[in-house]
């Protein structure tokens, strides 16, 4: 069966992070952080990758001004969550 893509837009906040850990935590899922700072995203999913094993965790740039950088951060997600500010 194949695993999920869940990609946390805004998963590098405080409540991404959380969210991101928990599901990593309790979930076989393969998790994606996005957020419109590409570097923050990238580091965050570097620590996540290094606390849970398994190679879950990629990261992606999305910026919601940007409309290319969202459909291109979307592509092959199952389920999208939102954490950033609106």
């Amino acid at each position: 069966m194949k695993k999920s893509n869940v990609l946390i837009l805004g998963g590098y906040g405080g409540v991404g992070k959380s969210l991101a850990r928990l599901m990593l935590k309790e979930t076989d899922v393969e998790l994606i952080i996005a957020g419109r700072r590409e570097e923050k995203a990238r580091e965050f999913a570097g620590v996540l990758s290094k606390e849970y094993s398994g190679n879950r965790v990629t990261s992606r740039y999305a910026d919601a001004s940007d409309s290319s950088s969202m459909a291109a951060a979307f592509r092959e997600v199952d389920i999208l969550m939102i954490t950033g500010k609106p």
